[in-house]
Parts: C-alpha cells; sequence; structure tokens
C-alpha cells in the first residue's frame, strides 16, 4: 500500500474548533486489482496545530497502519483491496507534541470495479465575467444576475453596481483568471447544492487593478481571510471542505475593502444525497450541456436536445420551446 499528499499548501483554509470528526472521504480511483480512496478534513481551529495523524485499518478500532499528514488537510490512500471494508480515524498534534483525543471513525467499502473506467465526482465551474466575453469550455457563467430557481444559481444580495470586467490582459493564464466581478463586503451568493459535503476552490484577483483586502468566506467559513492583492499577487486561489445543511452553498465576502475581486469558483461534489426526482439540483450530479445534436458534447456532460420533461431523465422542457 502507497500513500501520497494531495492537497497543495493553499488547500489549508476553513478553520473549525476541536477536531471530532473525520468530516468527509471521496472516492477517487478504482482500477481491477486496487483501489485509491482520498480523505479530506477540516483543519482545527487552534494557530499551534503541527500536524495530524492518520489510523486506518480492515477491523473497527484496530489501525494497522497511520501516517503523519503535516500542513495539509487531505490525504489519499492507494493500494486498497477490493471488497473490502477500511476504518479510519484522525488525531491533532501540536508543536510541543502533544495530541488531541482521537476522531469518531469513519469506514468505507471498496467494491469491486469489474475492470471499469476510473469513477469521478461532479464538478461544476463558475466564472464571473460579462456576457460578451468568451466563455471557457466546461464554465457556466455568472453576469451578477439575481438568484433564479431556473439556473440554481445567483445573487440574493447584489454585488457591486459597476459589476463585471473583462480585461484582456496579457498577464492572465487564461480566459477565467481574466474576467472578474466587483463585489461588495455586503453581497451574498448562492448555489442550489443537495445537502452534503463539498470540495470548493474560490478565486479573487485582476490582472489590472490588483489591490483590496479580499475576505471571502464559504457557509461562514474563511477561505481567503485578509489577504490583500498587489502587483506581485494579482489573483488569491484557496480551497476548502464545507458541509451544506439548508440546500445552498453560500459565498459571503463581510470584510473585504474596499471591495472583492471574485474571478471564479469551482465546486466539487464529493458526498452528498440527491433524491431521486430532485429536478432541480439534478445538474449537479450530471453536468446539462443544452446544445443540439452537434457537435461532440465534451466528457462528463449530457445532450438536452429539447425533448420534454421525463422523469425517468430528471430533466427536460415543460413548455414548447423554438
Amino acid at each position: 500500500m502507497t500513500t501520497t499528499s494531495c492537497c497543495r499548501t493553499n488547500c489549508i483554509m476553513g478553520l473549525i474548533g476541536l477536531l471530532s470528526t473525520l468530516f468527509f472521504l471521496i472516492s477517487m480511483i478504482d482500477s481491477a486489482s486496487a483501489a485509491t480512496r482520498t480523505i479530506r478534513w477540516s483543519p482545527n481551529l487552534e494557530p499551534d496545530i503541527a500536524g495530524y495523524q492518520l489510523f486506518w485499518g480492515s477491523q473497527s478500532g484496530n489501525y494497522d497502519n497511520s501516517v503523519t499528514v503535516s500542513s495539509s488537510a487531505c490525504f489519499s490512500l492507494s493500494g486498497l483491496s477490493e471488497e473490502r471494508t477500511y476504518y479510519i480515524a484522525i488525531m491533532a498534534y501540536d508543536w510541543s507534541g502533544q495530541y488531541s483525543d482521537r476522531s469518531e471513525e469513519i469506514s468505507f467499502n471498496i467494491h469491486s470495479s469489474g475492470g471499469g473506467a476510473a469513477q469521478t465526482v461532479p464538478v461544476m465551474t463558475i466564472s464571473y465575467q460579462p456576457s460578451y466575453a468568451p466563455v471557457t469550455e466546461g464554465c457556466a457563467v455568472d453576469t451578477g444576475q439575481v438568484f433564479s430557481d431556473e439556473i440554481g444559481y445567483g445573487w440574493i444580495k447584489p454585488p457591486a453596481s459597476y459589476g463585471p470586467r473583462d480585461r484582456n490582459n496579457r498577464r492572465s493564464p487564461d480566459q477565467t483568471f481574466d474576467t472578474m466581478i466587483h463585489v461588495t463586503s455586503s453581497a451574498v451568493w448562492e448555489l442550489a447544492v443537495p445537502n452534503g459535503v463539498y470540495n470548493v476552490t474560490v478565486c479573487a484577483g485582476d490582472p489590472t487593478w490588483a489591490f483590496g483586502i479580499q475576505n471571502i468566506q464559504v457557509e461562514d467559513l474563511p477561505i481567503i481571510d485578509y489577504e490583500s492583492l498587489s502587483r506581485r499577487n494579482r489573483w488569491i486561489e484557496h480551497e476548502i471542505a464545507v458541509d451544506v445543511l439548508d440546500g445552498r452553498l453560500t459565498l459571503t465576502f463581510d470584510g473585504s475593502d474596499p471591495i472583492a475581486r471574485l474571478a471564479w469558483i469551482r465546486i466539487e461534489g464529493l458526498n452528498f444525497d440527491l433524491q431521486p426526482g430532485d429536478s432541480s439540483q439534478a445538474f449537479f450530479a450530471d453536468a446539462i450541456n443544452s446544445r443540439s445534436e452537434a457537435p461532440p458534447v465534451p466528457h462528463g456532460y449530457i445532450h438536452n436536445r429539447g425533448k420534454g420533461f421525463d422523469e425517468a431523465r430528471g430533466y427536460g422542457w415543460t413548455d414548447d420551446n423554438d
């Protein structure tokens, strides 16, 4: 069995109080002979936390394996045997070598893949940009519109009145970094999702006017925590794991000064409860790309060919459309 760290250093955001439970796990890859599972958790609030000790084994309460994880809030376990149940727990430790109580144990099953393709998780990327700007393939677009059930996301409290920008700046790594929307500290943005656990990446920045304190929260947890944009630091990108309990993933900007500059957000569905017939949120389980038969549909999308709503399919049109 091999283990590998799976997070970049900028993954360590989103603090909670005491480490009491392992926050969630996500299946990543299955193969004919072995499997990989990536374990993620919310970091501790205490400033002197030095790292974590992750324990796992095939018997409850009896862990044959352990690994020290420093400066990361996730870890990948590979070489796991199929048709077996694994049990996991975790402890935090500080710089003086003191350990917390062991977390509540969780378990997961490794099922036979049958030689099939690797498993994937639903992912949605939203670019904040003007309506006239080019759209990056695979991205949804937010132009500052009010939240609506029809599209499933938008602003509950509006962003700044001067709205989104397309900079056309050669410094931008790609189009998603070239566009952004100005956001006041009182603004609130939401995405309708099934209740569950999500990994969220937020990028704030501006290739042209890179200034201001960025302070952004996801589900009330800080993801960008009073960081300043500058000529040397035109974009700030961080990752966090959050638990959604009310059917809405919420972004707030309290403390941003004078304004937040939101470029894009990426949401991975990791462990969520999608009920049968829940068509208003089905786009997150299978991203729907509304287009005709051609050109070919990108990987991860399915066709919406203008057909009527079908309960078995879970989406479609309820009225005639041109």
